[in-house]
Order: C-alpha cells, then structure tokens, then sequence
C-alpha cells in the first residue's frame, strides 16, 4: 500500500517507528496521534462491545458468499473468529445479552455461543431490502433501529469516487434509503425516516435517549439529529459520513469512510475540527471514554486503530 507524503521533516523514535511499522498506511503526523493499532481480519467495518465487555468486529472478508464474520479481539490485539458463515457483516447492537448484526439484505441474531439465526430477513420488511448498513438499540423502548442505504451502486463514478453534489449524476441516484425500528419481541417493523432527498443514502445511525438520533448521510455529507420528532441539521458537510456519536458531555464525533477522517463538534458552539486523518477508510466506531480513545476499524487496511478522544 502507497504511503502519503509528508512535506515535513520528522524525527521519528524507535517507538514511533514500531508503531507505523504496525499501521504502515497512516502517515506520519497521524501516527503520532495513535494509541495503538492492529491487524482484524478482511474489510472490518464495525466494532462494539458486547459479551463480557470484549471488543467484537464485523469482518465483512472477500466477495465469496459466506466468508464473513464476527472475530473477538482477545490479549489485547489477537482475534479469535466468533461467528461465521455471514456474508457482508456490518453494523452491530448488542442488548439484552444478544448481538444484532446487519448483513446486506438481513438482520442476523447472535448469542454468546456466536450461534447465528436470522431474527429478519428481506421478504419482511416493507419494502425489500437494498443495503442495510448499520442498526443500534433504543434504550427506551424495545426496539433496533436499521438503516437501509437504497441504491447504492449509482453514488460513485467509474473509478469509485462520490459523484460531485451539484451534477447530473447526483440527480440520477434513486432516493430509497430508509430507516426502519424493528421491535425485538414483536419483530414489528415502522419506517423512521422515509426517503429523505437530504440524507438519500442514509448510513449510520446512533440512538441517545438524552440528545437524539444521529443519522448520517454517506453521499450528501449530512448529518441530522431527530429529537421529539423534530430534525436538526448540524453544520457541516462530510462526504462518504459514516458514523455519527454522541459522548457524555454532548461533543459530537463523525467518521467519514472515503475521506479517511474523523472530526469532533464541540458541543456547545458545533465548531469542528479534525481529530484524525490519514486512515484508507474510517468506518463505524465506538467511544470508550473510560479509557479516553476512540476505536475505529480501517476497512480498506484490515486493522481497528485506537485514538485520543481529545489532543
């Protein structure tokens, strides 16, 4: 893989060359900023902890069917395979004791075990699914929220890159992105948010009892907090947005999977800035504040890096 360039001189400590040995496609002034990183598997695209406070990755693996998985990350930065047989694993909720995992045109259930069985398929849904990407709990009720990104395949140019906003190609992407709350007891499924023209491929979503749900927009940039069903758009436009979360004190962080960034919102003025760059594509995180970092796999790397929360 290519190295960016760095214009700066650095001198780099036997540390710092151990570190970028282990991460050798973050540049340099990145790999200053990191905690630590590691190898998880092929395409890893989300991570969360679930039993027993372990951390698990969604391994979405090549383009053969059934070669995805959920691994384990064990000692620290092994991984140990948790559940197979999946084909493009991606978003995760874990509750109740149960791991939910998005898988393209289904909902997977998993239990501690890592056996799967399918708790929604695509025939159930109101209307079939097209790409389902990411899902979290609603503490507040019983109920997954899922996002379904629609037609995907006319977001990008032949060479893989977004479409410009403002373009013919743009007005040419279907708007049938949804997003949908299933009920875990009932599997009862509502519409969220119903083709919304601003969002159009909705990607990540993050539910907060307190401050809202965060839903991103991957080909728009956007990113909308809905809170007693009133929608608030925050400032700013992040191309390929991936992620979008909360922590405690109500900062708001985004992930952008084809900018391979993460910014931080402060949360009072919403002023932004980068806390991270460099990555080949940053996909779904979490925060541990406890330990102060952010956690975040590299799809297009293999590898789940582990950032300051702040500088």
């Amino acid at each position: 893989m290519k190295t960016p360039k760095i214009k700066t001189r650095i001198l780099l400590t036997s540390a710092m060359l151990a570190l970028m040995a282990s991460s050798y496609s973050i540049n340099a002034t990145a790999a200053k900023t990191m905690v630590k990183s590691h190898s998880v598997g092929i395409k890893p695209e989300s991570v969360i902890k679930a039993f027993d406070e372990k951390l698990f990755v969604s391994v979405m693996g090549g383009n053969i069917a059934g070669d995805g998985s959920i691994v384990k990350i064990i000692k620290g930065d092994k991984t140990e395979t948790f559940a197979t047989g999946l084909n493009q694993p991606k978003g995760m909720a874990f509750i109740n004791n149960t791991l939910y995992v998005t898988d393209v045109d289904k909902v997977w259930e998993i239990n501690e075990k890592g056996e799967k069985k399918i708790f929604i398929n695509k025939g159930e849904f109101p209307s079939p699914a097209l790409y389902l990407n990411d899902l979290d709990a609603n503490p507040q009720t019983d109920e997954l929220y899922v996002t379904d990104m629609g037609a995907v395949s006319f977001m990008r140019d032949e060479n893989g890159n977004l479409w410009p906003l403002e373009g013919a190609e743009s007005l040419k992407i279907p708007n049938k992105g949804r997003i949908y709350a299933i009920s875990r007891s009932t599997k009862a499924i509502r519409v969220v948010m119903d083709f919304n023209s601003d969002i159009r491929n909705p990607n990540g979503v993050t539910v907060n009892q307190d401050k809202g749900t965060l839903i991103t927009g991957f080909f728009s940039g956007k990113v909308i907090n809905i809170k007693n069903n009133q929608t608030t758009f925050l400032p700013g436009t992040f191309r390929g947005a991936d992620q979008a979360r909360y922590d405690s004190a109500g900062n708001v962080y985004i992930s952008s999977w084809s900018q391979g960034k993460v910014w931080k919102l402060d949360k009072v003025t919403l002023q932004q800035h980068v806390l991270f760059e460099g990555l080949q594509s940053a996909a779904d995180f979490i925060l541990d504040e406890k330990a102060n970092v952010l956690i975040i796999p590299d799809m297009l790397d293999g590898s789940l890096h582990y950032i300051p929360m702040s500088h």
